[in-house]
């Protein structure tokens, strides 16, 4: 069961400022970090000289708090505690240089995951626009479904209010991704009263051709249908 952003603030806020440190790399990284790398990734990116065994120590108690969980490759923290933390942090001077040190460091050729295109593009709102911000803004209009879940999310926090403004082009492509996916969220709990609705057939026939993509991969299109 996810926990709610609340109560994971208050277990931050009650952290020792070493634990903070740690789970603030993750906050800045937006995304997981590998497990075979983690230890050291986490030591270059606080500048700490406490040694390997400590982190892992520090590690270990933030994922009994849920604040930070392990899975099968990589440690990483809940989006709700990166939507919450972000915007405070990237203020402060210590982590706005941490976060162009990451930017520099990322391989354009590798896989980059939808949640650093958002952090990128939040970046280019809270510290003035970069070539990095300015291809996520890029990206995410063509990844507009993708991030459609976590945007959702992320709107209903005040102080992200004013940062989707940057560009019209990608408000209008989010918010029209997020309209899809609450149609489909409907149709998740009502499925069998939905499926003779003739407005509902019509409109999912009219979706432009990447959105009738996003439900056929979902098994849902061919179903409403037929």
């Amino acid at each position: 069961m996810e926990i709610n952003s609340a109560d994971l603030l208050k277990s931050y806020h009650s952290l020792p400022e070493f634990h903070k440190s740690v789970l603030n790399v993750f906050v800045v990284k937006y995304s997981g970090v590998p497990k075979y790398d983690v230890l050291k990734y986490i030591q270059d990116k606080t500048g700490n000289k406490a040694t390997q065994k400590e982190y892992q120590s520090v590690l270990n108690a933030l994922v009994d708090k849920q604040l930070v969980a392990l899975s099968v490759t990589s440690y990483d923290i809940p989006f709700n505690l990166k939507v919450a933390l972000f915007p405070k942090l990237i203020k402060d001077e210590r982590y706005s240089n941490l976060l162009w040190k990451i930017q520099k460091e990322h391989n354009p050729f590798g896989h980059i995951p939808v949640t650093e295109y958002i952090r990128d593009f939040l970046f280019g709102y809270y510290a003035g626009e970069s070539r990095f911000s300015k291809d996520a803004t890029n990206r995410l209009i063509s990844k507009a479904i993708e991030a459609a879940p976590l945007i959702s999310e992320m709107l209903l926090n005040p102080e992200y209010d004013h940062a989707f403004l940057q560009s019209p082009v990608l408000l209008y492509e989010l918010l029209d991704a997020v309209q899809l996916l609450n149609v489909f969220r409907i149709f998740l709990l009502f499925p069998d009263s939905l499926i003779g609705m003739r407005p509902l057939k019509d409109c999912l026939i009219r979706f432009p051709y990447k959105k009738r993509r996003f439900f056929f991969s979902l098994g849902t299109l061919t179903k409403l249908t037929n």
